[in-house]
């Protein structure tokens, strides 16, 4: 796939997913948020080891426009990313001032979004990295550079403790999501 503007034009109106978004329709995010003041302080919680986020970019991609071995080198090529700043995202720009809002070549809200068009060779992007063997095709780039710990947090409400079915998934998921993954 080719990059750069005449890249981009090919690219105009690709992805129209079930949501441009990572936001709920205001009835359930409001309804969200009540149950999260409600959750925060009558809730079983259990923070599960951090998972990475970095760079990274489809296989092919890198084998038509290189591969960036410095930050300064991203100039050159198409970067995916935000749209709307959220506190999480103010963080990262305030850790990586590189990746301001501006300097995208596509941004959307949705990480599905953004992810599906990682993996469709349009450019580079942040994502969470994939497990050995997931997804042999996307490469990590700029590793030591850009490494963004994601804190992962396993909550149920404590009402739901005396259910030995919710009981279970709560354990599992712990136990699965705690389980050491190959970097």
């Amino acid at each position: 796939m080719p990059g750069g503007a005449s890249g981009r034009r090919n690219w105009l109106g690709w992805f129209k997913g079930p949501s441009e978004t990572n936001r709920t329709p205001s009835w359930t995010r409001r309804r969200r948020e009540v149950l999260g003041v409600l959750a925060s302080w009558r809730s079983k919680t259990r923070r599960l080891p951090s998972v990475a986020l970095g760079l990274h970019a489809r296989r092919d991609y890198l084998e038509t426009r290189g591969t960036p071995l410095t930050p300064s080198d991203l100039v050159n090529h198409d970067l995916i990313g935000f749209d709307s700043e959220t506190p999480a995202i103010r963080a990262i720009v305030q850790r990586y001032p590189a990746f301001a809002r501006d300097v995208y070549a596509l941004r959307s809200d949705s990480d599905l979004a953004q992810l599906a068009v990682i993996r469709a060779s349009y450019g580079i992007g942040l994502c969470q990295a994939p497990p050995p063997g997931r997804d042999e095709d996307l490469v990590r780039v700029l590793r030591r550079e850009v490494d963004i710990p994601l804190a992962i947090w396993v909550v149920m409400h404590e009402d739901l403790r005396t259910s030995a079915r919710c009981r279970a998934v709560f354990d599992v998921l712990v136990e699965e999501l705690s389980a050491p993954r190959a970097a």
